[in-house]
């Protein structure tokens, strides 16, 4: 058995039409229309205490082993959300490498520290780290073939504080590994606008990252 109710507003306590339902069109109307405009961020935006606004994003095709993602820092937000992954490299075991870049297809090539610690999927644990490097590695190797994959996510600050060392602190799964950890670099001076990736021995690849900043 089917019933059907028919209503042509709903009501707010104090009496006020809150929504009115027209007529046979089927269109709602509202007191307070919604306008556009930035949408709340959900759980990563209250965490961090504000919303999400994308600021960039970059992808490889499988026949590249460099490019750059220019001006997706600013100083328009203190933290940014940097996420991606890398899949379909060619064969040699090559790295992922990381740069933060100081203008337009300018990367900063020294001052980098990282280290990320973590467990292996058969019990063992095992770490990755430098100082003084002229680069960050996203992962500790990566194996060949279409089903290897890089995952990481990472929190992104200082990249405008002259009095601040630009650092990342996040995640990154590889294809038998897990590690957390973090990178810095000490050119405290540095104004940083973007990010470079560098393959090992010039290895293709491909993969997507995209950058978000945290508003405040």
């Amino acid at each position: 058995m089917s019933s059907e109710i028919k209503v042509s507003s709903v009501k707010a306590k104090d009496g006020t039409a809150g929504i009115s339902i027209a007529d046979s069109t089927g269109n709602i109307t509202l007191n307070n229309p919604i306008t556009s405009g930035t949408w709340n961020g959900g759980i990563i935006g209250s965490a961090y205490g504000g919303n999400l606004v994308k600021t960039g994003s970059q992808t490889w095709n499988g026949s590249e082993n460099h490019k750059y993602l220019n001006g997706c820092f600013s100083a328009t937000y203190k933290s940014y959300l940097m996420n991606g992954a890398f899949w379909n490299v060619e064969a040699g075991n090559p790295a992922i490498r990381l740069q933060f870049t100081t203008g337009t297809d300018t990367a900063l090539s020294g001052g980098y520290e990282y280290g990320f610690y973590g467990g292996n999927m058969d019990g063992t644990t095992s770490n990755s780290a430098s100082s003084g490097s002229a680069y960050a590695i996203l992962d500790g190797a990566f194996s060949a073939g279409a089903g290897k994959t890089v995952v990481f996510d990472f929190i992104v600050k200082g990249t405008h504080d002259a009095d601040m060392e630009t650092s990342a602190i996040g995640n990154i799964l590889q294809e038998t590994n897990f590690y957390s950890g973090g990178i810095f670099n000490t050119g405290e001076a540095s104004t940083i606008t973007g990010i470079y990736i560098i393959m090992e021995s010039s290895k293709n690849i491909e993969g997507w990252i995209n950058v978000y900043g945290i508003q405040e």
